[in-house]
Order: C-alpha cells, then sequence, then structure tokens
C-alpha cells in the first residue's frame, strides 16, 4: 500500500481518494478517509475493500500507531 497525491493504492491496484494520507475507522469498523468523508460513491458500498486490502489498511494503521506509541 502507498500514498499517491490524495489516493491510497493498495497492491491490488484498487485506487481510492484519501486526502493527505489520512485513513481512520470509525466505531463500526468503517473506514474513513481525511476528517469528514467515507471511500465509496454515493450509494455504493463503500467499505468492500477485499480481506487482503482490510489486512493491508490494518497492518498500515498498527505500524502507524506503533511508531506513534514509541515515539521519543
Amino acid at each position: 500500500m502507498r500514498f499517491e497525491d490524495d489516493e491510497v493504492v493498495f497492491d491490488s491496484g484498487r485506487r481510492e481518494y484519501c486526502h493527505a494520507a489520512t485513513i481512520g475507522i470509525d466505531e463500526d469498523l468503517d473506514p474513513t478517509y481525511g476528517y469528514d468523508g467515507s471511500f465509496g460513491a454515493p450509494f455504493e458500498s463503500p467499505f468492500a475493500f477485499t480481506k487482503e486490502e482490510r489486512a493491508e489498511l490494518a497492518n498500515h494503521m498498527i505500524a502507524l500507531w506503533t511508531r506513534y506509541r514509541d515515539k521519543e
């Protein structure tokens, strides 16, 4: 997974808008981008990531939070 401009690019090739490389999840485990939006087009299932894409995203988030936790 990598970030290009305002998109996250998964190893699968899937590209999603992601303002400033900011990704989060809400309490329902639905991923969101930036601070006020969700992935996907209106009326489309915005959280239809594959299992592999979810793992990529989770591993990325875990790595970031681990770095934050360990920051001196």
